[in-house]
């Protein structure tokens, strides 16, 4: 019988920042996803770190308080940035997040939408033109 090679799961945790792992949810739960790419100082990595060692003994604490992370932190190694994607119904928890991660990071949030919602919307709204 034939059978594919066993592939690295490259969602399991890496390093304290990027530790987060993938939530398994059904798409479609009436929540949005966010692409969010974060900005930090590289001279300032040992805070980066330990803020984001941090942020994870809270979440675990308070799971309720923060978004789910359904890809976890990668980082860019051209640019001073890294990028997550985050999934939630409550724009409260991204705010939570946000400003527990501060001043050590920035982030610039991006709602996703999916190209067949998308695309749904705008046939809708070419109808009322």
């Amino acid at each position: 019988m034939f059978s594919l090679p066993q592939v690295p799961n490259y969602l399991e945790p890496s390093s304290e920042v990027g530790s987060e792992t993938s939530t398994e949810k059904k798409r479609g739960s009436g929540e949005m996803t966010y692409l969010v790419v974060g900005e930090y100082n590289p001279d300032n990595m040992d805070a980066i770190f330990k803020k984001g060692k941090e942020y994870l003994e809270d979440k675990e604490k308070h799971p309720d308080r923060y978004p789910d992370t359904i890809f976890p932190t990668h980082f860019m190694l051209d640019k001073d940035k890294y990028m997550a994607i985050w999934e939630t119904d409550d724009q409260e928890k991204n705010a939570n997040k946000i400003e527990f991660m501060l001043p050590e990071a920035r982030y610039k949030v991006i709602p996703l939408i999916d190209a067949k919602t998308f695309e749904k919307q705008y046939m809708e709204i070419k109808k009322k033109d």
